[in-house]
């Protein structure tokens, strides 16, 4: 039962059987996106271990750069305290829902985000704990119906709704509103600098589909990887 349950969940966090190749030939024939898309062939698609997981992820994102949100989210995990040893290192699990619904407010100042943010994190973490929001199901229905209940969540917007069903569960949808998507689309496609109206991100990637998604999550990787080089 242990092996079967280790499989199941290696088998979500890195879910093998996705197949990019027709989306990587789409992108071989076209001058603008393949110089974005080729240097970040084979990158595996990994999600996260829990629906809850990625939606906390997406709320600690809110309007702040990448780098104080993966401190905020470091914090996060080594707070919660699930954590295993192997070699010498130390890996942390996401705190889960009934940890976190017992928090404070006060209890993720370090985390420097909003108190209104704080507030949600708890809030949902107490939702779910209780199973007043169950974020498992929907992985079974439509995208538009996903992001239907998200967004009715007092705190969640699009763009929330969009990173974290695309984490959660690979969802293809991208949020034209993201600035740093902006940025990218501006950056790779037109050569410029700063934000673009999301509009025209909009009608660049509709140009790609039915890989409109994939060309918008590339792209975003490619800008993540060339302002965040790893250490």
């Amino acid at each position: 039962p242990e092996s079967r349950a280790l499989r199941a969940a290696l088998t979500r966090v890195l879910p093998v059987d996705v197949n990019r190749a027709a989306f990587y030939a789409r992108a071989r024939q076209d001058a603008a996106l393949w110089p974005v898309v080729e240097p970040l062939l084979g990158l595996p698609d990994v999600r996260t271990a829990s629906a809850f997981e990625a939606l906390c992820q997406a709320v600690i994102e809110q309007q702040i750069t990448w780098r104080s949100a993966l401190r905020a989210q470091r914090w996060l995990v080594e707070w919660g305290g699930a954590a295993l040893e192997h070699s010498g290192r130390r890996y942390y699990a996401f705190p889960t829902p009934q940890k976190l619904a017992k928090a404070h407010v006060e209890d993720l100042i370090p985390t420097k985000i909003t108190f209104r943010r704080m507030q949600l994190l708890i809030d949902l973490a107490g939702q779910v704990a209780s199973g007043a929001l169950e974020l498992e199901t929907l992985a079974d229905l439509p995208l538009a119906e996903g992001m239907r209940r998200l967004t009715a969540i007092n705190g969640i917007g699009p763009w929330t709704a969009a990173v974290a069903l695309s984490r959660a569960f690979g969802h293809a949808h991208y949020a034209a509103n993201d600035v740093a998507l902006q940025a990218a689309v501006n950056r790779y496609f037109y050569g410029g600098s700063g934000t673009i109206p999301a509009e025209q991100v909009t009608r660049t990637f509709a140009a790609y589909e039915p890989f409109a998604a994939q060309a918008a999550q590339y792209t975003l990787l490619r800008w993540v990887f060339d302002q965040y080089p790893p250490q």
